[in-house]
């Protein structure tokens, strides 16, 4: 496992945006603003979110994956703080494994699904790049971008959403934006969500080659979020 996150959480305000919640993770549990994903996730039914699969401690707040009698089983959670419009920025990393996948994302509080903004999300392999998704409409259309980097080591991933634009952050700069007239003004909250990859065809073992299966894990420093001011 890598260590050293290397940069403190964001505190207050910048330009153009009002901090509205940011967590670092010091303590031993999650706070009241955070809700714990359970039971199948949507369009993956080779495993389930069990909350047990999300653990603080060490600073961090751990997502993690593994087989339990046969099934896969994952960790996701969402916040509580409601956004239309808004900043997030999130210090992650996230082991090698062709077996998890894993999003940061943007979802409507009122889960009426579309839109989505996903602004870190890979369906597994050797974490090498990370993909930014809009998705907008009755048939799910989507806007997609992708950046190459190193996710096995620490990077701040990020989403600026403000009307008709999408701009996507690696490490404090903009690396893509989407400017659509299709990007949504509905009120949003931020999710973190691991669950089984693209190697669960046959309904979930091992083999695909790429990490070690039983120890498959995303880790966050911290997490900021604002809202456009």
């Amino acid at each position: 496992m890598a260590s050293g996150a290397g940069t403190s959480a964001p505190q207050g305000d910048l330009a153009g945006w009002r901090q509205v919640f940011t967590d670092d993770f010091n303590g031993s549990s999650l706070g009241n603003q955070w809700r714990l994903y359970s039971g199948q996730p949507g369009g993956s039914p080779y495993g389930r979110w069990d909350p047990s699969h999300v653990q603080v401690g060490n600073g961090k707040l751990v997502l993690s994956q593994s087989q339990q009698g046969g099934e896969w089983v994952a960790g996701g959670l969402a916040n509580r703080t409601t956004m239309t419009y808004g900043k997030v920025e999130m210090r992650f990393r996230v082991d090698a494994g062709d077996e998890m996948k894993y999003a940061a994302l943007l979802w409507p509080a009122d889960d009426s699904w579309p839109p989505e903004i996903d602004f870190a999300e890979d369906a597994g392999g050797n974490r090498g790049g990370t993909t930014g998704t809009l998705h907008y409409g009755g048939n799910n259309t989507m806007v997609g971008e992708q950046v190459t980097a190193d996710f096995t080591q620490w990077h701040t991933i990020g989403v600026e959403w403000t009307p008709g634009r999408v701009a996507y952050t690696l490490d404090g700069q903009a690396w893509a934006t989407t400017d659509h007239p299709n990007v949504s003004s509905t009120p949003m909250n931020l999710a973190i969500q691991v669950q089984p990859g693209g190697c669960q065809s046959g309904g979930g073992s091992f083999g695909c080659g790429v990490g070690d299966p039983a120890v498959t894990q995303l880790e966050v420093d911290w997490v900021s979020l604002w809202q456009r001011s």
